[in-house]
């Protein structure tokens, strides 16, 4: 009996800490899973094997693209007198990830027509890439050869049926569209960090950058000696880029912290707005700097997410499953997770 091989590569912009990351990992995991008991043989042990390639789009390009196709599909082939092979190519994004799949399939003639591909819309594909028109044409084209299509909610799936219907048509396009919502699982053990531990190395952190109205050396002193319930903390894990908008809520806070200490001057707890996450744009380099996230969820009292657009936002998702109470901008992603208003306002 011939064993069955699967030839796995998912290609996406693998950058660091960042949710793109995060769902690639997660599908690896799922599917990975998947190869223990195996489905089609009803739970049985699996006599499949999987095997798995991460492309990161920015890192390499086409013709490096091309060559690990090329390659997977000769080590199929090579091996096909004693197992059955298949190549699945993942992506994520319709336009970041398209952009190689529309080369591939566009330029590569007939040798790829056998090669299917699973797309996953990113948030800006559907909220932002398709405002410009070239990047909705190779979106068009992705879109009507793929195979099947995710969509992270309800919302996304609504939104990609008005814009690709005309092209693609509606019947074939809702055949091979699915909603899969993502899901998070949190953990606090005995060997995380504590939250006086983790609050104190992040408040010490030489990578700390205050506001400009803030004055350091009257601040800092604070941190050094503070007791936890005398500190308000509100975290905002944000890619740093445009579209996210992390300063979106600076001026605000202070005043609103500051109106605050007014009203209640003997009230002795403080305030701090941590924006947490990767640099993804260096316009945003004298602003903010990159801080680690591990253990963040064990300390902060409340989240936030101010992004311009958005998909789904893993932090968030995470808030929510500890309990943490979050604060969240008015866009498509947010709104489509966000509806108890007793733990959330929007």
């Amino acid at each position: 009996m011939k064993r069955r091989r699967r030839n796995i590569l998912i290609i996406s912009s693998l950058k660091e800490n960042t949710g793109n990351t995060v769902l690639c990992e997660r599908i690896k995991l799922r599917l990975l899973d998947g190869d223990d008991n195996d489905e089609v043989n009803g739970g049985q042990p699996s006599s499949t094997t999987t095997s798995f390639t991460m492309f990161d789009v920015n890192k390499q390009g086409y013709d490096q693209f091309k060559s690990i196709v090329d390659q997977q599909q000769l080590q199929l082939n090579s091996n096909s007198t004693t197992q059955l092979g298949s190549l699945v190519i993942i992506a994520v994004h319709a336009y970041r990830a398209g952009l190689l799949l529309d080369t591939l399939y566009g330029s590569g003639g007939n040798d790829y027509n056998d090669i299917p591909y699973i797309l996953v819309y990113g948030g800006t594909d559907l909220n932002e890439m398709h405002k410009k028109e070239e990047k909705m044409t190779v979106m068009e084209r992705v879109v009507e050869r793929a195979t099947a299509i995710v969509c992270l909610t309800q919302e996304m799936m609504d939104k990609s049926y008005r814009l690709f219907d005309r092209f693609v048509g509606h019947e074939p396009l809702k055949a091979k569209t699915a909603v899969i919502f993502p899901s998070v699982e949190t953990t606090h053990d005995i060997s995380s960090p504590s939250d006086d531990d983790v609050l104190k190395s992040i408040l010490q952190s030489d990578d700390l950058y205050p506001h400009p109205s803030l004055s350091l050396e009257n601040n800092l002193p604070i941190f050094n000696s503070y007791k936890k319930d005398e500190i308000n903390l509100y975290l905002l894990p944000s890619g740093i880029r445009t579209v996210k908008d992390p300063t979106y809520l600076l001026d605000s806070f202070i005043k609103w912290s500051n109106d605050k200490l007014k009203l209640k001057p003997i009230d002795q707890q403080y305030n701090i707005l941590l924006i947490v996450g990767p640099k993804l744009d260096e316009s945003f380099d004298t602003l903010l700097n990159q801080l680690q996230n591990q253990g963040n969820n064990n300390i902060n009292n409340n989240n936030g997410n101010v992004k311009n657009s958005e998909g789904v936002s893993t932090c968030l998702l995470e808030a929510m499953d500890v309990g943490v109470p979050c604060v969240g901008r008015i866009n498509d992603g947010n709104c489509a997770i966000l509806e108890d208003e007793q733990l959330f306002i929007l």
